[in-house]
């Protein structure tokens, strides 16, 4: 470790698998894990105390994610894919609190708890395309994103209830976003492009945040 932000230890895992079928599908997944941990980095009391306690960091990060994918070709103008995405995020430290300004030499810290940070996000997503003509071709997909988890646990996790309620103490929100487009070939250098996509974001935490927007792009690409 040589930065304060370094893990001391480091595990990582990465693992992908894929598969092609003679009719004409593709299915393919993976998995990753990466965990960090630090405790070499520590908080002492001031040299003014007889007993200078010395406490470590012990920060314990793991983060994992996980994916399924799969393409088809029901007809040769025609693709679908589908997806599924899993991400988990814990993370756990010390929380220390200490009533001395730290460049105080009788400063002094106090372990008050180990705080979990610990979120699920899944995605779905379901997209295909079709070649309508030689000169136009149609898309759309359909994504859903829900994450959920508790940003703190213990004395945070309790403080935070009673200074916002679930406002920031929870994470529960839910994001649709639907995609239509279409490119038109307009000459063999130059082709028209249409899309439109309409996301809505629905938090259950704070619903103040709820809310959705329209949005419509129009464009014309050129090739040399």
């Amino acid at each position: 470790t040589g930065l304060v932000y370094e893990p001391e230890d480091a595990f990582l895992i990465k693992a992908m698998a894929s598969y092609a079928s003679p009719d004409g599908w593709l299915i393919s997944g993976f998995y990753d894990y990466k965990n960090l941990n630090n405790s070499n980095n520590t908080f002492t009391d001031g040299s003014s105390v007889a007993t200078p306690q010395t406490y470590n960091q012990d920060i314990d990060s793991t983060l994992n994610s996980a994916g399924l994918s799969l393409n088809l070709m029901p007809r040769d103008d025609v693709n679908v894919q589908t997806s599924l995405f899993w991400v988990q995020n814990d993370f756990s430290s010390y929380l220390f609190t200490t009533d001395v300004p730290r460049w105080n030499p009788a400063v002094a810290f106090n372990p008050q708890d180990i705080s979990n940070y610990k979120v699920n996000s899944y995605v779905v997503n379901l997209g295909g395309d079709w070649q309508a003509s030689d000169k136009l071709t149609l898309n759309g997909s359909y994504t859903w994103t829900k994450s959920s988890g508790d940003v703190a646990s213990g004395i945070v996790y309790t403080q935070l209830q009673d200074a916002t309620g679930s406002v920031d103490s929870v994470i529960d929100n839910t994001l649709h976003t639907l995609s239509l487009g279409a490119d038109y070939l307009l000459s063999d250098k130059a082709t028209l492009r249409v899309n439109y996509v309409y996301e809505y974001y629905d938090d259950n935490a704070y619903d103040r945040l709820n809310s959705g927007y329209n949005m419509l792009a129009i464009g014309v690409s050129f090739t040399m």
